[in-house]
């Protein structure tokens, strides 16, 4: 049974409030979408003012009866009665649903954090570094290359070889061709000879092949658009010897041929940030001993050492 509070001038038609229906029934909304863990519930103010003012009203129901009139309901509630009591109901519920309750605070160490209570600030970091420095590319270690030569004795080519084993560590391998020659060789112009050397015997080339290293200097202060090194290396040069008295080409069969050690040291600076070409420019001081007494190149002036300064320009791809 439902007991109806009507206020006296409303009891026949007016509006009446089942409040033990919509108690229950807020209540029993509650208990089916509660959860296990311990949870503090919010009440909106509107819907705590409507239950304290029902509760009032029937207290006062029951302490006063003059002002109100306590009867069974025996007849059907009318319509606006009941959507008033939905209305109110669903307020209640929705606010007291543990969905949007707060949860208390976890006391650090009570339990175990999951990877989702870790902090939620994201770094990111640049998928690439800002200044290179060594090449991504695994094939640009390996660099090949040609060399123009400028040295006391002309100019000359040669070619290069590059690997590199860290970041400041390179290995090369050289190979050049330069004539030779004493310094104070000057052609002359005659009628019946043409151009000439006065007092020349032999035309003198040299092959220096060698094998050396490469130290990357300064690689923490400097940019990667210059890049100094010091560099070393041992080898062997090959000489020949061809008579000056003959045609140039023909008398490659009647020259001689010798071998002798060499090694050299110098400078360098690779040139330019591309990791698709090579530019370095080298200073280098070769030692290529002869021995004996040399050979000659103008009559009386024999060479026995045919080392000296040279320059290169260098370009890899």
């Amino acid at each position: 049974m439902c007991f109806t509070f009507v206020e006296p001038e409303e009891a026949d038609g007016g509006i009446a409030v089942a409040f033990d229906d919509c108690l229950a029934l807020c209540v029993a909304t509650n208990v089916s979408s509660g959860r296990a863990q311990k949870r503090e519930t919010f009440l909106s103010p509107v819907v705590l003012l409507s239950i304290i003012e029902a509760k009032i009203r029937a207290k006062q129901a029951f302490m006063e009866p003059g002002m109100h009139t306590i009867r069974p309901t025996t007849k059907g509630t009318p319509l606006s009665q009941i959507v008033m009591l939905w209305i109110f109901c669903s307020l209640f519920a929705f606010s007291t649903n543990p969905s949007f309750a707060q949860l208390p605070g976890d006391v650090p160490g009570d339990l175990p954090m999951s990877p989702s209570d870790d902090d939620t600030v994201m770094v990111f970091s640049s998928p690439r570094p800002l200044i290179a420095e060594e090449n991504d590319d695994g094939a640009r270690n390996a660099v090949w290359g040609l060399d123009v030569l400028f040295s006391q004795n002309g100019f000359g080519l040669g070619a290069f070889y590059r690997r590199e084993f860290s970041s400041d560590w390179y290995g090369l391998f050289h190979i050049g061709f330069s004539g030779a020659r004493n310094t104070d060789e000057f052609e002359q112009f005659d009628f019946d000879r043409g151009w000439y050397v006065p007092g020349k015997v032999n035309r003198l080339f040299m092959v220096p092949v060698s094998l050396g290293m490469q130290k990357r200097l300064f690689q923490e202060d400097l940019s990667e658009s210059f890049k100094p090194f010091l560099q070393g290396g041992v080898g062997t040069t090959f000489i020949l010897a061809t008579p000056y008295a003959e045609e140039f080409f023909s008398a490659f069969g009647s020259g001689s041929f010798f071998v002798r050690p060499s090694g050299y040291v110098g400078l360098g600076a690779y040139l330019g940030a591309s990791k698709n070409s090579l530019t370095a420019v080298n200073i280098r001081y070769f030692i290529i001993p002869f021995g004996g007494e040399g050979i000659e190149s103008i009559e009386g002036f024999p060479i026995t050492d045919f080392g000296g300064v040279f320059l290169s320009l260098s370009v890899g791809w």
